[in-house]
């Protein structure tokens, strides 16, 4: 069973994006937008520094929460979790 044991939580920078646009990709039921060009995206976390995050498991990236504010509300953007299971080697099933 794979416990996560080396999962981290990170601040979101755009040198993460290619692997995040990935994870987007292969998530079910999630779409990509204009708001989520490269462009777009670092003008958001640009906005709102140190309020999204990915959470990485053994290098991998396999969570994002992109968080946001407009000076008096708060809201979270989007959240995205790549789930997979592991074998008892320790390889991604997926």
């Amino acid at each position: 069973m794979h416990l996560m044991r080396d999962m981290q939580i990170i601040v979101y920078n755009m040198a993460d994006y290619d692997e995040v646009t990935a994870l987007m990709r292969r998530t079910p039921g999630v779409s990509l937008r204009n708001a989520d060009s490269r462009e777009a995206t670092a003008r958001y976390l640009e906005r709102n520094p140190d309020l999204s995050f990915l959470a990485v498991d053994a290098g991998k990236i396999i969570g994002c929460a992109m968080c946001g504010h407009d000076g008096r509300r708060g809201w979270q953007r989007r959240e995205d979790i790549y789930r997979y299971s592991m074998n008892r080697t320790g390889r991604d099933n997926t």
